[in-house]
């Protein structure tokens, strides 16, 4: 062992499931390097009972029986115990056992060690094929062949015997029931060609035999004697007014080609084809319902309600009368004084922006024009705000204000109820407007800069003004960073521009003539000023 060791452990597994329980000797030896062998060392070693029942069989089949051997192969069982799955046991080591009966049969053995009380079982199915037998149930006509080639003719209960597929005698119970063939004549006179029952054309007089299954499934034998006549053809070109009655009594109403069948000398069909033509005079219904007057197909005005006759020419130059059920509904009319806000949207859907007198049409209750006159005054309110130099103010004179935080879900401002409006801190402010029992909110602006400080104000200069556009800002002293935002007066913003650095910017607005403010910051501080782009 390199290197040396005064001590070595082997650790070795070793299967013994297939060894039967008891003492063992256990010899092992160790070599070194040179091939050396060392003296044996000996040592024992028990296994203790543990039962494994395991068994295979063969098996001898005769005509009437099936011998099985069982090979037993089961380890540490002191006892032994075969069940043959058909009532029969045994307590031999290794059993056989003989089947006399067809089937599956469920075979287990049990092996106990009687020491520990410990056991193990095995089962298996064992298919057992013996003498066979069947029987069968037979309907046939005549005469009944079996399957070992007897003949039978009478109904009743037979056996027949042939090999399985062992040579050994296979009896089959036959329950045969002998059906009969039957006879008939049949006397017939046909034209052209006559089908027998069972599906055969003749086509000449004579005596026929013919075949069809009876009620009993067996042959029915028919003899026919068969007298045959002919079918002949006709044809007929007929020009009349309305109807045609034809030679076989069918009355025609529209052109066409039609095939009549009437009876010849032979007692067969005579075929005539009858090319019509047909020139009718028509009629019709109409239910009319329409509003205040009616004009019918001919060109009459009808202006009440009734049962009415018209005439006039059809395609083939015949009257076609019109029967008219006649319902003459009216048309009404209605006045409508309405007050409302902003627009209003007629019965008829059309909407009006501004006072006056409108006529709309709708459909009455019985489907005729409805007119309406409308006298109509719109109450308009301007909810635009103009952006004031540290406020706001409505557009709308001599309504009720109610000034709105934008940011605190529209809540209403306290005390803020006038037409202007100054707030205290920057945010979005907005303006409810009653007037004349409407009301209508405004959109929210924003103002900033509130708190800002303003100690540079008097040495700003901001010119021309009124300007073209071009506007020139002087600040008393250099700031590090300065801006410009110009607004409408409705709070949008217009531009911007920012500097760094600076006490002077010049800044062209690019916008339309109108009233601006301008916002200048510069560093912490804010100055406001108007301007006309003139």
């Amino acid at each position: 062992v390199s290197p040396a060791q005064t001590f070595f452990s082997l650790s070795e597994e070793i299967d013994m499931t297939q060894m039967w329980k008891g003492e063992y000797t256990l010899h092992y030896q160790f070599k070194d390097s040179l091939g050396m062998w060392s003296s044996p060392t000996v040592d024992t070693i028990e296994k203790i009972s543990l039962p494994i029942a395991e068994f295979t069989y063969t098996r001898v089949e005769t005509c009437d029986s099936t011998m099985i051997d069982f090979q037993n192969f089961s380890m540490d069982g002191d006892t032994h115990y075969w069940d043959f799955g058909d009532g029969a046991v045994s307590s031999d080591s290794a059993a056989s056992h003989v089947y006399y009966g067809t089937g599956n049969y469920l075979v287990s053995l049990t092996v106990t060690d009687t020491s520990l009380n410990v056991d193990s079982t095995m089962t298996e199915i064992i298919h057992i094929i013996g003498p066979t037998g069947s029987s069968i149930v037979e309907e046939v006509c005549d005469a009944y062949e079996a399957p070992s080639g007897t003949i039978f003719t009478e109904s009743g209960i037979h056996f027949d015997t042939i090999p399985n597929y062992m040579f050994c005698d296979s009896v089959i119970e036959i329950d045969l029931t002998i059906l009969e063939t039957t006879f008939a004549e049949m006397n017939v006179h046909a034209c052209d060609s006559f089908v027998a029952p069972s599906g055969d054309v003749y086509f000449a007089s004579g005596q026929f035999f013919d075949t069809i299954p009876n009620v009993a499934g067996c042959d029915s034998i028919i003899d026919i004697t068969l007298d045959l006549g002919t079918t002949t053809f006709a044809s007929l070109n007929e020009d009349v007014c309305d109807a045609y009655l034809s030679p076989a009594g069918n009355i025609y109403t529209e052109s066409g080609v039609y095939y009549d069948t009437i009876q010849n000398a032979s007692l067969c069909d005579s075929i005539i084809e009858i090319n019509l033509n047909i020139r009718e005079s028509t009629a019709g219904y109409l239910d009319e319902e329409v509003c205040n007057e009616y004009l019918s197909p001919s060109g009459n005005i009808y202006t009440e309600s009734g049962l009415y006759y018209d005439t006039i020419p059809n395609a083939a130059a015949c009257d076609s009368i019109i029967e008219i059920d006649l319902t003459i509904l009216e048309s009404t009319f209605a006045e409508m004084d309405v007050h409302t806000c902003d627009s209003f949207v007629a019965p008829s859907g059309d909407v009006y922006f501004a006072s006056g007198q409108y006529f709309d049409t709708i459909s009455n209750v019985v489907g005729c024009d409805s007119i309406i006159e409308i006298t109509l005054n719109v109450t308009s309110i301007d909810n635009t705000v103009s952006l004031l130099e540290d406020g706001f103010s409505a557009n709308r004179d001599g309504a009720e204000y109610q000034w709105l935080d934008c940011d605190n879900d529209m809540m209403e401002i306290d005390g803020a109820t006038g037409q202007e409006y100054y707030p205290d801190v920057d945010g979005n402010y907005a303006v409810r407007i009653l007037f004349n029992d409407c009301e209508k909110t405004s959109d929210c602006y924003e103002i900033f800069g509130l708190s800002a400080e303003t100690s540079f104000a008097d040495g700003l200069k901001v010119y021309p003004n009124p300007t073209s556009g071009l506007v020139k800002i002087e600040l008393p002293e250099i700031k590090a960073d300065v801006r410009v935002s110009v607004y409408d007066v409705t709070g949008r913003l217009i531009q911007n521009l920012s500097e760094q650095n600076t006490n002077y910017l010049e800044l062209t607005i690019e916008a339309p003539k109108a009233v601006y403010l301008i916002k200048i910051f510069a560093d912490d501080e804010l100055f406001s000023r108007t301007i006309v782009v003139e």
